[in-house]
């Protein structure tokens, strides 16, 4: 298939390039007469559009932003998707005077089992259907080197959440996880597909959408628990992770989750939805789902929150100077703002070791 990251497709694109780049050299040689003039034009035009496409195809190759045609348009713009009021289902935060809660493994639930490959990316692939949301999606995860879920050790994990347009298959190799986890041969990172349909994602569930939310928290978290039983039980153990559109996300859902998710990590994020039904929704809602607004009013559970953004990607840089403002007795920040850098995984690669490391402190 001739998808948009495909090597095929730049052959393809390239061979055209070059029979329109000679076509019109051909044809420019040739008695000048207005026909042969137009069609020595479309043909230069064909080779220009020809190139700037191959350009784009080994962009999204190496950077891997659109997986299929249906994500392309979403490099351009978003829009708000859907129609009728957004109805965000919010559900209520237990306290923390009972302690941790343990994390579900759902014993005995075969429901939560989950059969796993080895991808070509280096991670661990399955197809799942969470049994909370209904949501039927790939998910891989990355273990450590001889990892066993016998082995006596008990493993943390973090969940990473890819952007929008983007493909979560990549997510491994654009991070090099290969070399940025030896360090770290006590954690397990689950990297769930959020891509629920061909429309704008939501993060959070809402009413008459998939629940994308439940997704992540519910299904996620509960699967690898049944499927690595030595990961550990309480949220002191779980962090949410994301970049781009998965940062807003990561933060939005650490935030309303906290009884799950001690550390949230927030690659090039922003504060306020730019994806999905919240994108359209009131200003009001937009408010409330700001992840300046969420962080204000999380006070029960302490947490730790990692942001990153760089002068180079001024959206990121305000997300993080705003933050960096914000004063809250629960939730400890921790920012990291680069003077040079853009919106890329080449960013966020360069940026995982000290995450990384961050993480792996308490």
């Amino acid at each position: 298939m001739l998808g948009p990251d495909k090597l095929l497709t730049l052959i393809v694109f390239a061979i055209f390039t070059v029979a329109s780049a000679a076509t019109a050299v051909w044809l420019i040689g040739r008695e000048p007469t207005r026909k042969i003039r137009a069609q020595a034009s479309a043909a230069m035009v064909a080779a220009i559009v020809g190139a700037i496409s191959m350009t784009g195809i080994q962009m999204n190759r190496t950077l891997g932003y659109a997986a299929s045609w249906s994500d392309v348009p979403g490099l351009f713009f978003m829009k708000p998707d859907g129609k009728g009021p957004t109805k965000p289902i919010r559900r209520p935060v237990p306290g923390p005077d009972a302690g941790d809660p343990e994390l579900s493994g759902h014993r005995g639930d075969s429901r939560w089992k989950a059969k796993f490959t080895k991808d070509s990316n280096g991670a661990y692939q399955t197809k799942f259907r969470g049994p909370i949301s209904g949501i039927n999606l790939p998910v891989w995860v990355w273990t450590p080197k001889n990892y066993s879920p016998t082995n006596g050790k008990i493993y943390k994990v973090m969940l990473m959440l890819h952007g929008y347009p983007g493909n979560p298959y990549k997510v491994p190799t654009q991070l090099n996880l290969q070399n940025a986890m030896k360090k770290h041969p006590n954690t397990i990172m689950a990297i769930p597909s959020l891509k629920v349909d061909a429309t704008s994602p939501d993060c959070v569930d809402i009413k008459g959408r998939p629940a994308v939310g439940s997704w992540v928290v519910d299904d996620i978290v509960g699967m690898i628990r049944h499927n690595f039983p030595n990961t550990e039980k309480t949220r002191k153990g779980w962090t949410i992770a994301g970049a781009s559109y998965g940062a807003y996300c990561s933060a939005v859902l650490g935030l309303t989750h906290p009884q799950t998710f001690s550390k949230i990590i927030s690659f090039s994020g922003y504060d306020q939805p730019e994806t999905g039904r919240l994108l359209g929704a009131p200003p009001r809602v937009r408010r409330e789902f700001s992840v300046s607004n969420l962080l204000t009013k999380q006070r029960a559970w302490p947490q730790r929150f990692y942001v990153t953004g760089s002068k180079g990607d001024p959206k990121s840089a305000a997300f993080v100077q705003k933050l960096k403002r914000l004063s809250t007795p629960t939730v400890r920040i921790t920012s990291l703002l680069q003077p040079i850098g853009g919106h890329n995984w080449g960013v966020w690669r360069k940026e995982l070791p000290a995450a990384l490391a961050w993480n792996g402190k308490g």
